[in-house]
């Protein structure tokens, strides 16, 4: 990609994680899935869809070729599976950062709302992601994601 989206590109371990990114990102789905009529200026709205899809592509290659060995390492059987799946609790990625001692014991309550906040936000609209996902599923499968 040759847009880089951070204010310190230079330093940045990746274009696409930084606030500047994140924050265009999370503005660019609440508008795509947001409901809303046509607007006159459609052909301007498709070319600003065009540019986001493109680096939201690069960010998700950049995210699965972060993860692509790890997940090489997960077993194919489905005892081996879940034995490798329920570890992660213990040695999956962002375990026993030090974030979140820093958050139990250090943090001021302001940067622990802002967390909590944070964390609260992505949930806020998994009932809809989920029924996104619904879509075109046979009827086992939906009736599966809404008991779960």
């Amino acid at each position: 990609m040759a847009t880089r989206w951070c204010a310190d590109a230079a330093s940045a371990r990746s274009q696409f994680l930084c606030d500047t990114f994140q924050q265009r990102l999370a503005r660019w789905n609440r508008e795509r899935l947001s409901p809303s009529f046509p607007t006159d200026d459609w052909q301007r709205e498709l070319a600003d869809e065009l540019a986001m899809k493109r680096l939201e592509g690069g960010f998700v290659e950049e995210l699965r070729a972060a993860v692509a060995d790890r997940a090489a390492e997960a077993p194919s059987d489905p005892d081996g599976f879940v034995a490798w799946f329920e570890a992660l609790e213990q040695t999956g990625p962002g375990q026993h950062d030090p974030l979140f001692e820093w958050l139990a014991e250090a943090a001021p309550l302001d940067a622990l709302r802002w967390f909590l906040r944070q964390e609260a936000a992505g949930e806020a609209g998994f009932d809809d992601l989920v029924a996104l996902t619904q879509v075109k599923l046979p009827a086992r499968a939906k009736l599966e994601l809404a008991r779960n």
